[in-house]
């Protein structure tokens, strides 16, 4: 989820630049002596320099932050004009801003009060988020201020724009803002008035804010509203970036107020309902009745449950004691309710419920989307302090169905509780926590067969470790396990720092044979030194697999890989893309490396395999070598590669093939491909080469040229595929010996023949003719002789209208024998009539039918047979 860039730092940042000067290489110092009669006053201001100096080395410096200012004009210690302030980090700058105004008091400062009378900003550009950056070490050395500021007065606040660019939100925007602020005491009163608006596209936010504490009167009225595709809808990453409109209004003592809530974010998101707040002798209470549709919010898998109108209500105390009491909060859909009971006292100790359960919708099951829900409970306590809780819980369901399988029971249980082994936070006052998580579904039966065999029927998972402040996950066991396979994890995770061992293993490779299609035998393990900063989407896992006692029931492929196979090198995840450094797998009769990275600005990938034996992969095959080279370039999104395989010394067929190259290259995959394959080598005493180039064109794709030969046979032509793909052009095919190409193909052929097809398109309609005759062609034990092809055809991608005959004089097929083949078939307004005779073993065969357009939706042609005979041969 993108967020939006929180700007408060720019405040103590223009209050600080007035006692700061840049020196020219950029960096900060404070200001030297202007003259010996102004000591006084100028000891004064270094001192007043060194403290928030002080404030921006703590806020805004880190060993990868520049700032840079291109002047300063006016009284630095009341008003002042700073130019062109530049933010940068190692990619460069990414905040700028052209100017700022600063009227402020800084002798209200040090009596506790931010007085400003006027700040503004001019063109304020953020062109992408900063870098992540490590948390800067504490400084030991005195207090951050004499006293940190508690009250705020902003007389007047502006900022004429504001451009965000494109990596910041997800879409560049452009706004403006202005208002005033008075956030001092409760004594005192509080105000906050704030508009913002969008310069490039509808938007706007208002926000009205008072307190006036001689009546207790809170007077609050927000207002937001943006179009689809709107700046918070980034933010909140709502599905399909509705349009978000909200409103919150209330105006009344606190003592007996009410806030109504209409928020509206699409079909699937939003709320409507009030919120009162009452006061009893000891406590505010606050009343909560809201209706919400928040579906759209939730994961694919848990939004079903909350699918329609959730009634959120019930009340909570705020005693003046300090302590919080929770009445009956409950939150209920059609399909489930949830509770939450209990308090939090005045010295924060933990004393909460949170149940849940689904409610029967229909003969005692539960209806969420596809699925159906015999029981699903959750019982969770909370307890301890703030600082320190304990969390046990236990979750419970049955009878879980769904299309895609069945799951007879399930359950789950969570315990928390802080750990004596290590220290507390001094910062956060949270001590790190100690967790176990046991999970287990039995009865487990998806609906795919293949899929149900490769899990099993049992799903187990645990986990144990201990979560600290900052983001620190220590996973001592982490474990998912099924009657066919088991994985684990043990190490950390941390934002900037993850470590851990990946470990996993299948006994017996047997169960996902159905999944893979192939007679699966042997055993796989894999480990993985994991390393990398989940913060910044830097992951790699350094590989250690191997299959042992390997077989498919393949024989190319246990040819290829044999009974062992090893995998050994790193894989790196990127944000921009991904990597391997070194990745190697090897078989019996494979070697293959895999080196370098792929981004979104810039790759280098590349891809080496030799296969020692091609014998060993088929029984055609005697012997010979094959060497696979191939490199990807460019941006990922659109790169370029180049492909060469290459055949060397091989006996196929009993026929020699000294060598084979085949060279792809490819140029702007994506958006405007430009491809060309070249043939060369010999294929027994014969010569094969060529190849031809396919690239994009305004029209759509062109094919051209198309040459290939090998020995007696060729291909060639030109076509050119426009929208729709209706195509045009013409392809030949002339072979005056089949057989040239059989140690290619790994078949017996024979004959020889000529085609011609001729594509055209005439009012938007594909037509085609093709022309074929040969004396003799044949694969294997299949033949066909003396042969000829004439046939012509209309609009064949939407209503196909076929005219033509073929005629063969023998085909030999199975072991069949039939003669005086003749079909022919005539083309009508609805569909194509054909009619087919043969004779084969003393009878004479004949059927006639239609072939008609497929139904709307199915590309396929529908063939209805309205007459079959058969009838004894005249002797």
């Amino acid at each position: 989820m993108r967020r939006a860039l929180a700007l408060p730092f720019l405040a103590p940042l223009l209050l600080a630049l007035p006692f700061l000067i840049p020196l020219p290489d950029g960096t900060l110092t404070s200001a030297p002596a202007k003259a010996q009669d102004a000591q006084v006053q100028q000891a004064g201001e270094e001192e007043e320099q060194g403290v928030l100096a002080n404030v921006l080395s703590r806020l805004l410096t880190t060993p990868t932050t520049r700032i840079s200012i291109g002047g300063i004009e006016g009284a630095l210690s009341t008003n002042a004009v700073i130019r062109d302030i530049a933010i940068s980090d190692a990619e460069g700058v990414w905040l700028s801003l052209e100017r700022a105004d600063l009227d402020w008091s800084f002798t209200a400062l040090l009596r506790g009060r931010l007085q400003v009378s006027e700040l503004a900003l001019t063109n304020l550009a953020i062109d992408r988020l900063p870098l992540p950056t490590e948390r800067p070490e504490a400084v030991a050395e005195g207090p951050l201020l004499p006293e940190l500021p508690v009250e705020l007065v902003v007389e007047r606040f502006a900022l004429d724009r504001l451009t965000l660019g494109e990596a910041v939100l997800g879409t560049a925007a452009q706004l403006s803002a202005e208002g005033s602020a008075e956030l001092v005491s409760a004594e005192e009163g509080l105000r906050l008035d704030f508009q913002a608006q969008r310069l490039d596209a509808p938007g706007v936010l208002a926000v009205d804010l008072r307190y006036a504490p001689e009546t207790n009167a809170l007077a609050l009225n927000l207002v937001h509203d943006e179009p689809e595709g709107g700046i918070v809808a980034r933010m909140l990453d709502l599905p399909g970036l509705p349009p978000v409109r909200l409103r919150v209004a209330g105006d009344a003592p606190l003592d007996a107020f009410v806030a109504e809530l209409d928020f509206e974010a699409g079909p699937a998101i939003g709320a409507q309902g009030a919120a009162t707040v009452g006061r009893s002798a000891d406590a505010y209470r606050l009343d909560l009745d809201v209706e919400a549709r928040i579906a759209g919010l939730l994961p694919e898998a848990l939004a079903p449950v909350f699918e329609g109108t959730t009634q959120l209500e019930g009340a909570a105390a705020i005693v003046d004691d300090g302590s919080l009491q929770l009445e009956a909060l409950r939150v209920t859909s059609p399909a489930a309710q949830i509770a939450l009971d209990g308090g939090i006292s005045a010295d924060r100790a933990l004393d909460l419920r949170l149940t849940g359960a689904t409610t029967p919708t229909a003969e005692g099951m539960t209806q969420v989307g596809q699925a159906e829900i015999e029981k699903l409970d959750l019982d969770l306590t909370l307890g301890g302090s703030l600082a320190a809780p304990r969390i046990a819980g236990r979750v419970e369901g049955a009878g879980l169905r769904h299309p895609r399988g069945v799951v007879a029971t399930v359950t789950a249980q969570l315990d928390v509780s802080p750990d004596p082994s290590e220290p507390g936070n001094d910062e956060t006052m949270i001590e790190p926590l100690r967790f176990s998580v046991d999970a287990e579904a039995s009865g487990v039966a998806p609906a795919d067969p293949a899929l149900a065999a490769a899990l099993g029927d049992a799903v187990r998972i645990a986990a144990r470790g201990t979560a600290e402040p900052g983001s620190l996950l220590r996973l001592d066991e982490a474990s998912i396990a099924t009657p066919t396979m088991d994985a684990s994890y043990a190490g950390s995770i941390a934002r900037r720092n993850t470590e851990g061992v990946l470990d996993a293993a299948i006994p017996d490779l047997a169960p996902f044979s159905e999944l893979a299609g192939l007679d699966l035998a042997g055993a796989a393990d894999l480990s993985a030194e994991i390393t990398g900063d989940p913060l910044v989407d830097d992951i790699a896992a350094d590989l250690r697999g191997e299959l042992t006692g390997f077989a498919t029931g393949n024989e190319a492929l246990d040819g290829l890989f044999g009974p062992q196979v090893d995998l050994t090198g790193v894989a790196r995840s990127r944000r921009d893309g991904f990597g391997f450094e070194a990745l190697h797998l090897a078989g019996a009769n494979l070697e293959v490396t895999v080196d370098g990275a792929a981004s979104s600005e810039a790759s280098d990938l590349g891809l080496n395999a030799v296969i020692p034996d091609l014998g060993a992969l088929h029984d055609r095959v005697d012997a010979g070598r094959a060497l696979v080279e191939a490199r990807l370039t460019g941006p990922l999104a659109n790169p370029d590669a180049v492909a060469t395989v290459s055949v060397e010394d091989a006996v196929a067929m009993e026929r020699p093939v000294p060598r084979m190259t085949a060279r792809l290259e490819a140029r702007e995959i994506a958006e405007a491909p430009d491809v060309s394959l070249t043939l060369d080598g010999d294929v027994g005493p014969h010569r094969a080469e060529g190849g031809f180039r396919l690239r994009s064109t305004e029209e759509g794709y062109a094919l051209e040229p198309l040459d290939i030969r090998i020995g007696s046979v060729s291909l060639s032509g030109r076509l050119v595929v426009g929208p729709a793909l209706l195509t045009e052009g013409e392809v030949s095919a002339q072979a005056d010996d089949l057989d040239d190409l059989s140690p290619l193909v790994l078949q017996r052929l024979g004959g020889g023949f000529e085609a011609t097809a001729r594509l055209s398109v005439r009012d938007g309609e594909q037509d085609a003719a093709i022309d074929a005759r040969g004396a003799q062609i044949s694969v294997e034990e299949i033949s066909l002789s003396d042969f000829t092809l004439e046939a012509n055809g209309v609009d064949l991608l939407g209503q196909p209208r076929i005219d033509g005959m073929a005629e063969a004089s023998a085909l030999n097929f199975a072991g069949q024998t039939f003669t005086d083949i003749r079909l022919s078939a005539e083309g009508t307004a609805e569909a194509t009539d054909f009619s087919l005779t043969a004779v084969g073993d003393g009878a004479i065969f004949e059927t006639d039918g239609r072939l008609m357009p497929g139904e709307p939706g199915d590309p396929l042609p529908r063939l209805d047979l309205e007459n079959f005979s058969v009838r004894a041969a005249s002797p």
